[in-house]
């Protein structure tokens, strides 16, 4: 965004962030899990763009195109040979099914995952019904929650490297930076 402050680069890239993920949530569940300790822009996103072009937007489809396809099929499908990112999203949507047992009045599955994320908590995040799915680490579990409507942040590289650089903070848990971004937020506003 050139030379401009964190907040104003903050508010431009988060501009219609959830709209995708409204429009396609099946298609967002797969970008998460893609890019789970992958480089997205190189590695996911032309993936991404080629699935946006399908039809696929529901939970319902993805689970369906899941059972429907080979194990290979839906490697060629999401262009990704990944056996455990493959079981975690089968996982994933094992989860959204009880969900969605959970909240039988919400029918979106926008609002479905909207619901999880913002009653999630971070810090039992191993007794959540997502959380505790094996490969759902912390920066999935809070990529899951931005992509669904949650104002926080995933503990990324850069955002420690900021911690380190502007605050001092030096080996911080990925739970303790999350919780340190969420302070500075507040205190900022």
């Amino acid at each position: 965004f050139g030379e401009i402050t964190i907040s104003e680069a903050a508010d431009l890239s988060t501009l219609n962030y959830f709209d995708k993920a409204k429009e396609k949530p099946a298609v967002a569940l797969i970008s998460v899990v893609l890019a789970a300790n992958r480089n997205y822009n190189k590695v996911v996103e032309p993936n991404i763009i080629r699935i946006e072009q399908t039809n696929l937007k529901s939970f319902t489809q993805l689970s369906k195109l899941v059972e429907e396809k080979t194990e290979a099929e839906f490697y060629s499908f999401w262009g990704h040979k990944d056996e455990k990112k493959y079981t975690t999203l089968k996982k994933l949507l094992i989860s959204i099914d009880k969900l969605k047992s959970q909240y039988p009045d919400i029918t979106k599955d926008f609002e479905l995952m909207n619901k999880w994320a913002t009653t999630a908590d971070l810090l039992n995040r191993k007794n959540d019904l997502i959380g505790s799915i094996p490969n759902i680490a912390v920066a999935t579990f809070q990529h899951l929650r931005m992509v669904f409507g949650v104002d926080t942040v995933k503990p990324d590289q850069r955002v420690k490297e900021v911690l380190v650089f502007e605050f001092g903070c030096k080996r911080l848990s990925d739970e303790k930076a999350i919780k340190a971004v969420e302070q500075i937020a507040n205190i900022t506003g």
